[in-house]
């Protein structure tokens, strides 16, 4: 792998070309070495080589001797906050996000649920350039934590009061996990919701996960006629949103941010 590891959101390529399993457990065996023995999150998305990767990030994970709590299926944002909820060395996302279903790719978290800085990446992109025997003579275990995904769904819904409006809102969830999230919480908090992409599935057959406009050019044909309020668009690992106006057009992500900004003056 080259000395200048991460990209703008983790490390990812196309799989078995541009990353290849033994690069992602080098990759994973050295963050777990530089960050030290502990407990480590590893969640992953709907993508065929997500599962796959996972495995061999927990792998990695438990050779150094360290514990590997297994998310599961997961949103993005699961993992950040599992990474903070179970006090996490790191927390390992296996997801390619919103690039094409022959991408693959991991994103970290710090124990406190953020990407990592670039001093921490420049950490693990030094110790990548020295070769040196990493594994330990105690070989970690990995546990099933699907209960953070309920803790996650729990969070969101008790962090607002029930709608005083209801409204009706399309989700289009790019079939990735957001489906298993979003569609939930809404109706959680009193709103007709009509998902779209809602299956998981690593073919992305209703569109390609990346919420550009161009993309969901079907979606905004889509939202006049099923009388909706508003629409929502997820990319395929749902750290990201987009939001369609009734009429159909994609509002700025600017539109975002500011509701985003003034939902946390709320809480």
């Amino acid at each position: 792998m080259l000395s200048h590891v991460f990209g703008t959101a983790g490390v990812r390529g196309v799989f078995n070309k541009t990353q290849t399993p033994v690069q992602v457990y080098r990759f994973a065996e050295t963050t777990a070495f530089v960050f030290g023995r502990g407990t480590y999150g590893v969640g992953w998305d709907g993508r065929k080589t997500s599962a796959l990767l996972a495995r061999t990030i927990t792998a990695a994970i438990n050779s150094t001797g360290s514990e590997a709590l297994l998310f599961g299926l997961v949103p993005t944002p699961v993992t950040a906050f599992g990474a903070r909820g179970r006090m996490c060395s790191i927390g390992f996302s296996v997801t390619a996000s919103h690039n094409p279903p022959e991408f693959s790719g991991v994103k970290l978290f710090n124990g406190r649920g953020m990407e990592l800085s670039q001093s921490d990446e420049e950490r693990v992109e030094r110790a990548l350039a020295v070769e040196v025997k990493k594994n330990s003579t105690k070989f970690g275990l990995a546990t099933r934590d699907v209960e953070i995904f309920y803790e996650y769904r729990g969070a969101l819904l008790s962090r607002y009061q029930p709608a005083g409006k209801r409204l009706r809102i399309a989700v289009d969830c790019a079939a990735g996990p957001g489906g298993l999230i979003t569609p939930y919480v809404l109706k959680g908090l009193g709103h007709d919701v009509i998902p779209v992409n809602a299956q998981v599935s690593w073919r992305f057959p209703g569109r390609q996960p990346e919420p550009t406009a161009e993309n969901l050019e079907e979606f905004g044909r889509m939202v006049p006629n099923l009388g909706v309020d508003f629409g929502f668009a997820h990319d395929g690992d749902a750290d990201r949103l987009v939001i369609v106006n009734r009429a159909g057009r994609v509002l700025p992500d600017s539109v975002c941010s500011i509701l985003a900004l003034k939902g946390l003056e709320k809480t």
